[in-house]
């Protein structure tokens, strides 16, 4: 509840413009500071101090999307687990170290984690499945292929 209230307050606190600079962001975080003020009409030093207010309250990240089948990395799957006794924390701890973790999400509906996972084939996938099985009580496991991305990290872009 505690985190609804503050996504609503956060929106409430977002201007238009706000989320017009972070859709230009998100549509090429490349593109140049002058470039978004002239686009949106905004003076290049309002629009640093949203920038840094957006940073601060936002928490905007510079990231990279990588396309993992082009660096060998065939194997893409999300993972969906359901724990059972008190493996909870510690399958946490395991899959937050692991070196294929792209994404863990806590998450609810009968799971309790969902995780997005990069293994550079269907072998090493099987190996990890294979370690978590016998270390952890695990109740459910669903996995999810990506057989294609078909749209990726497109809310709130232009």
């Amino acid at each position: 509840m505690i985190f609804v209230a503050l996504a609503v307050m956060l929106t409430k606190m977002l201007k238009q413009s706000d989320l017009d600079i972070i859709a230009h962001l998100r549509s090429d975080g490349r593109k140049k500071v002058t470039d978004i003020s002239r686009d949106l009409k905004i003076p290049v030093t309002t629009l640093y101090d949203r920038l840094d207010a957006l940073k601060r309250y936002a928490d905007i990240q510079h990231t990279t999307l990588v396309d993992f089948k082009k660096l060998g990395y065939k194997s893409n799957v999300h993972i969906g687990f359901k724990v059972g006794g008190n493996d909870r924390d510690a399958l946490e701890s395991y899959l937050a170290r692991h070196p294929a973790l792209n994404s863990l999400y806590r998450v609810n509906h009968d799971f309790d984690f969902l995780v997005h996972l990069v293994f550079k084939d269907i072998e090493e996938m099987k190996s990890f499945l294979g370690v978590v099985r016998s270390d952890f009580t695990l109740l459910d496991v669903k996995i999810f292929d990506v057989v294609d991305e078909l749209k990726k990290e497109r809310f709130l872009s232009k």
